[in-house]
C-alpha cells in the first residue's frame, strides 16, 4: 500500500513525507514533523502526502493529532507565537 501512495505521488508531482520512526521517536520528535510537513505545505503552496502507517503510531497522543489534522487541517497549540509570525509572513501575499 505504501508503494501505491508513493507512486501515486510521484504521478500526481505531490510532495511526499513519511517520518522516520525510530525506538527513541518521542513526542518532540513527532511534534517538528508534523510541524515539518504542516509548513512545507501551507509556506510553499505545495501538496503534500503525509504517509504514516498503522505500525508507526507509537501514542494516543500522535493518533490525536493525526486526527486533529484530518478533521480540521490543524493542530492545537502546536505553533508557538514566534514560529506564527514567521508563517505568517511567509504566506502573506508580496506587495
Amino acid at each position: 500500500r505504501q508503494y501505491t501512495t508513493r507512486l501515486a505521488a510521484h504521478m500526481a508531482d505531490v510532495d511526499l513525507f513519511q517520518p522516520e520512526i525510530t525506538k527513541q521517536y518521542g513526542d518532540e520528535e513527532r511534534t517538528e514533523d508534523v510541524k515539518t510537513v504542516m509548513k512545507k505545505a501551507g509556506m510553499t503552496n505545495r501538496s503534500t502526502v503525509f504517509l504514516l502507517s498503522d505500525n508507526q503510531i507509537k501514542s494516543d497522543k500522535m493518533l490525536e493529532d493525526i486526527d486533529s489534522l484530518l478533521n480540521s487541517g490543524e493542530v492545537a497549540n502546536i505553533f508557538a507565537p514566534d514560529e506564527k509570525g514567521e508563517i505568517c509572513e511567509a504566506v502573506r501575499p508580496a506587495c
